[in-house]
């Protein structure tokens, strides 16, 4: 593999992909994939895992004798760490795979506590739809479906823990394919999937991964020491990946091995006082993968296992930038650009989706972001000797601190004059909430410019996320509903701003929308975002057909694509004919030959 540039590879069969310049991990888009692809990048030195990714790539690729119109349903099941997710995504980079779902690969994360509603929403704009505002997850889904209809899409549904929480995504007709994560088989009963568990790796494929993570081959006395790391850390992929970390920084595998079996031994003594018989082979690995992180954070400086508790200040989904951990650490963006591939470097991040600009991204497994929240509230004196000093924060405390950290960077304190690191404005109310300031929620949505003029709004609007703006609405009027006194009259305010903006986007003309983008009355994505929410499907593609030529490279394309799209959906003949013919001029060769088609 090479150490930089960006080349296509194939790792344990036919994949489309491309490395992460500088990484190890296949990140981004497969090449001539031009639909919705959201699965989060793998590492190149994964190791195939035959016994379950055959049968369940069998079922996806197969009709699976399911009666005309159902949804067939797989489930992937095992212990947290024992790569479920990783399974699943490096498949669905897989040539077949691709060529069975030309019309995208949606992917959803949900976790213990899920913002179900936006999730859904986050799939019916991928696909095109950036009118539709659901109020509700059944609504929601509804609409999914109706989108979905006729279409062969994946879905995933990534470590789910309630079958509630799944329900709603599995909205796709007979032509396309669900696959779920859990650590609980009885989600796969409870939404009719057809269960495929994942065992831990096999001491062959343990030893892959270490050699692969160490980017060299194991041999002699290495191999074996390697195989007796393996063992004591269950052949669990996340575990094997901390302690090849630590083999790369030097500590030796023997040493390693000592430590790992006392670490386990002490957890084991803790939980278990008085057992007469062993800890069950669940417990055993549970464990040994908690030793794991636990001497993989020890043997960090004081100042970065803070760095990393602070991490579990922050929703365990969010894209990791520079920009945002800036502040989230008080440091530069260059620091904070060191932190987190520092954090990478030791197998406590994982790499995410690069941003539009080629901006490295990182993301947190669900396990270490549960870790990193213990450590931002545990006690500074910990009770237990061996365990981990904690920053000793309660979590509303946390979020209020780094309110405070973000209200630095305002002038004067207006929420609405915040520069945008990527994050903060889609999260600030989730923050507040967090920090039990429902007031300042409340206050924020009246904010106002020297003008006079809806400050928060304005912010939102000029990054393109007037959906997100809504979303904001939405928080505040529950909270308000949900008030012990509520402010009179506060329900009224909040849903009469929905409906203002509701009925908005229809009534700018395409040429319109153009000139304000072009004459940078209007940002790009500001514009994009009204041009998505014209409502009447030939309007919609006239609005973004218009806007193109003034669009930067990479929203250009995503941009003609929705319109094309917009044009086929209009069921007049007619009508249909005419918008291709003037959507024509602006598309490139490619899309081009699909109008062609249509």
């Amino acid at each position: 593999i090479e150490a930089s540039g960006e080349r296509s590879v194939a790792v344990g069969g036919d994949v489309a992909g491309s490395i992460f310049t500088g990484d190890i991990y296949f990140t981004g888009r497969p090449p001539a994939y031009h639909a919705p692809f959201q699965a989060p990048p793998f590492p190149a030195y994964f190791v195939p895992r035959p016994e379950v990714s055959g049968p369940l790539k069998a079922q996806l690729l197969g009709d699976g004798g399911c009666p005309s119109g159902a949804l067939v349903v797989s489930a992937v099941h095992g212990l947290g760490g024992i790569g479920k997710s990783t399974l699943v995504a490096a498949l669905a980079r897989e040539k077949e795979v691709l060529e069975r779902f030309p019309d995208g690969i949606l992917w959803a994360t949900l976790g213990q506590q899920p913002d179900v509603l936006s999730l859904l929403a986050g799939w019916i704009q991928a696909l095109g739809d950036y009118d539709f505002r659901p109020t509700t997850p059944e609504a929601a889904s509804a609409h999914l479906r109706t989108l979905l209809h006729g279409k062969a899409v994946l879905l995933v549904v990534d470590d789910a823990w309630d079958p509630e929480h799944v329900r709603p995504f599995l909205a796709g007709g007979d032509r396309c394919r669900a696959v779920v994560t859990t650590r609980e088989a009885l989600i796969a009963q409870a939404v009719g999937a057809t269960l495929y568990d994942l065992d831990v790796m096999t001491p062959e494929q343990a030893l892959g991964l270490l050699g692969g993570r160490l980017g060299r081959p194991l041999e002699g006395r290495e191999r074996e020491e390697a195989q007796r790391l393996a063992r004591a850390a269950g052949y669990l992929p996340l575990a094997l990946e901390l302690a090849a970390a630590q083999v790369a920084d030097g500590v030796p595998w023997a040493e390693l091995l000592e430590d790992l079996t006392a670490e386990t031994a002490r957890l084991e003594a803790l939980e278990l006082p008085g057992a007469e018989e062993a800890a069950d082979e669940a417990t055993r690995k549970r464990l040994s993968l908690k030793a794991s992180f636990h001497l993989s954070l020890r043997r960090l400086p004081p100042e970065r296992r803070a760095d990393f508790a602070w991490l579990g200040v922050l929703p365990e989904d969010a894209p990791l930038t520079p920009a945002m951990m800036a502040t989230v650490w008080k440091t530069g963006e260059r620091t904070a650009r060191d932190t987190l591939r520092y954090l990478w470097g030791k197998a406590l991040l994982l790499p995410g989706v690069s941003l539009p600009d080629g901006t490295p991204t990182f993301r947190m497994h669900d396990l270490l972001h549960d870790l990193a929240r213990r450590l931002l509230t545990g006690p500074e004196a910990p009770a237990r000797e061996g365990d981990l000093p904690g920053l000793g924060f309660p979590l509303p405390e946390a979020h209020r601190k780094l309110l405070a950290r973000y209200r630095l960077r305002t002038r004067e304190g207006l929420w609405h004059t915040l520069p945008d690191d990527g994050y903060i404005h889609a999260r600030l109310t989730w923050h507040m909430e967090g920090a039990g300031q429902e007031e300042e929620i409340h206050a924020l949505l009246r904010e106002e410019t020297e003008e006079g003029r809806n400050g928060w709004y304005e912010a939102r609007e000029r990054l393109g996320q007037t959906a997100g703006y809504l979303a904001d609405v939405e928080r505040a009027w529950r909270l308000a509903d949900l008030a012990p006194s509520p402010a009179a009259g506060a329900g009224e305010f909040y849903a009469l701003i929905a409906a203002s903006l509701n009925s908005l986007a229809g009534k700018i003309p395409p040429a319109l929308l153009a000139a304000l983008v072009e004459k940078e009355v209007w940002s790009p994505p500001q514009g994009l975002a009204y041009a998505r929410q014209v409502p009447e499907a030939g309007q919609r593609a006239k609005a973004l057909a218009a806007l193109s030529p003034h669009l930067p490279e990479p929203l250009r394309e995503e941009a003609l694509r929705e319109a094309l799209d917009a044009a086929r959906k209009i069921w007049n003949e007619r009508s249909r004919a005419q918008a291709l013919a003037g959507l024509a001029p602006h598309l490139p060769e490619p899309l081009l030959r699909e109008a062609l088609d249509a």
